[in-house]
């Protein structure tokens, strides 16, 4: 339109959006989330200039592969556990997660969480040398760490086609058995390696938080990694590296609020630019947004959306 605008003006616009319009139809994403029985979560440094935190965090929430309603969430807070306490309030179900120790308080919470296979894998695959010369009798062994892996994770992909209780079944007889097998073989073989060591601190990890990763055989639905939650994250990595930083935790939340929404958008196979402008539309024109009822029909599942957003 050749009308100049500066940043300012444009970021308190998507601020009085998200704090009109948007953050409602977010609340109501968030408690369609916590009804579900799998959530992934994950989390990413986050640059905020005028913060009073040492440093900021962006979390995601985001429903499993096989949510029939598939929600992605982000959230603006500190790295402190309680922010994931707070944001999972009244879930209990499956947790994927790292080890991170801020989401171990959540089993008090009728939560269980599920370990990450991948993060296993990374770890002995950082134990090698880089300088191949230097190879050893350790290399070996995080090789064979890393080949524990590949089994697993070649078994899960010979399944991908399975209902969950077929998948369950097929654990049950062939992923329990190699994953036993591992547990014994972690705790054999790290009474022979350094602690200190990389590879030491691989099989501490391993045996630490066993528990967490023999919980995938719980349920069919389940993941063997968290994967799935670092590529949603990866939307907030890539988005830093284009805008840098927010300079108002006010600002932070709103582009969490809207990344939200057109990531959900997103993964229920809308088009993004279509959704927002649907809802910039319609949402000024309702009377209250604190209906749950009347917001209902802006979910990005619901049949109206589905047929003006593809």
């Amino acid at each position: 339109m050749g009308l100049p605008l500066d940043h300012k003006t444009v970021s308190n616009w998507h601020i009085k959006v998200c704090e009109y319009y948007l953050s409602s139809l977010y609340e109501l994403l968030r408690k369609e989330l916590l009804k579900l029985d799998v959530i992934h979560a994950d989390e990413t440094p986050y640059r905020v200039l005028d913060s009073e935190r040492a440093k900021d965090y962006v979390w995601t929430f985001l429903s499993g592969k096989h949510a029939e309603k598939p929600i992605v969430l982000y959230h603006h807070g500190s790295r402190k556990g309680t922010e994931a306490w707070d944001f999972l309030t009244g879930f209990s179900g499956y947790l994927h997660c790292d080890q991170y120790p801020g989401y171990l308080r959540l089993s008090q919470q009728d939560v269980t969480l599920i370990g990450c296979m991948a993060h296993v894998r990374r770890k002995f695959h950082d134990s090698l040398p880089k300088d191949k010369a230097r190879e050893s009798d350790a290399t070996s062994v995080a090789n064979q760490g890393i080949h524990y892996c590949n089994q697993m994770f070649s078994l899960e992909c010979a399944w991908e086609d399975l209902s969950a209780e077929e998948r369950y079944e097929k654990r049950q007889s062939e992923l329990k058995p190699l994953l036993e097998k591992f547990s014994y073989w972690c705790s054999k073989k790290s009474i022979s390696v350094l602690p200190s060591g990389k590879l030491g601190t691989a099989f501490q990890y391993c045996i630490k938080h066993m528990d967490k990763f023999m919980n995938v055989l719980k349920d069919g639905r389940l993941e063997l990694s968290n994967n799935r939650a670092e590529r949603a994250i990866k939307e907030i990595v890539m988005g830093r590296k284009n805008w840098l930083f927010s300079q108002s935790s006010t600002g932070a939340k709103s582009m969490a609020i809207i990344m939200s929404i057109l990531e959900t958008a997103k993964q229920n196979g809308l088009d993004q630019f279509k959704y927002i402008n649907y809802l910039l539309d319609k949402l000024p024109n309702e009377l209250s947004l604190l209906n749950n009822q009347r917001l209902e029909a802006y979910l990005p599942w619901a049949e109206n959306v589905q047929l003006h957003c593809k």
